[in-house]
């Protein structure tokens, strides 16, 4: 193709080349010093004066696109950390609610026998069976929303099973931290005292 068409045509610039990309068989690393040493003849660059061009090859590609992976990896994880404090909070505020509207029903259920570990097993029970349920949600949802990626913008998505190991532990172990300080306020609260409410 002619330089003039390439520059007109495709990357609408009148005066220079800003960028070209190059596919060889051949040696990688031989090709760049081939082509670094025809620009520094062209651009009358001598000696040790540094180039005013840059060349990329695969190397620093893969290295630019760790980087971003990294970095992307690193951001996603601490949203996610930040997210399940959150939740966790959250999850632990509405269990002191419930233990609070259901102060008669702990309070019966003690005087019919049940002992303060079962009571604080019944609500860590709950509390962690939510969680879960809310891991599987998302994992769903992720699945969902995967394909549908896959579809639109042609974007490959790949699900690991570890992965989804990792969320259903999580979600156990946001379950089990935010029931647990409410689960114990609900088995120590006295029979009498919860029935007269």
């Amino acid at each position: 193709m002619p330089l003039t068409t390439v520059r007109g045509r495709l990357t609408n610039e009148k005066r220079y080349v800003s960028a070209l990309r190059i596919k060889t068989d051949r040696n990688v690393d031989e090709t760049i010093e081939d082509i670094k040493m025809v620009l520094r003849q062209n651009h009358l660059i001598q000696g040790q004066q540094p180039d005013d061009f840059t060349i990329r090859g695969s190397k620093e590609v893969l290295q630019f696109l760790s980087v971003i992976y990294g970095s992307l990896f690193l951001f996603l994880g601490t949203a996610s950390i930040v997210a399940l404090v959150v939740s966790g909070f959250v999850l632990a505020n509405l269990f002191y609610l419930t233990i609070e509207e259901r102060k008669k029903d702990i309070g019966i259920r003690r005087a019919y026998g049940a002992t303060r570990k079962g009571i604080l097993l019944s609500f860590l029970c709950e509390s962690v069976f939510i969680t879960l349920l809310g891991g599987i949600a998302g994992i769903l949802l992720s699945l969902i929303l995967g394909g549908t990626f896959e579809k639109l913008f042609n974007i490959p998505m790949k699900f690991s099973f570890k992965v989804v190991v990792f969320a259903m532990i999580f979600s156990f172990l946001t379950g089990l931290l935010s029931g647990l300080k409410p689960a114990l306020r609900a088995s120590r609260i006295e029979p009498i005292e919860a029935i007269r409410g």
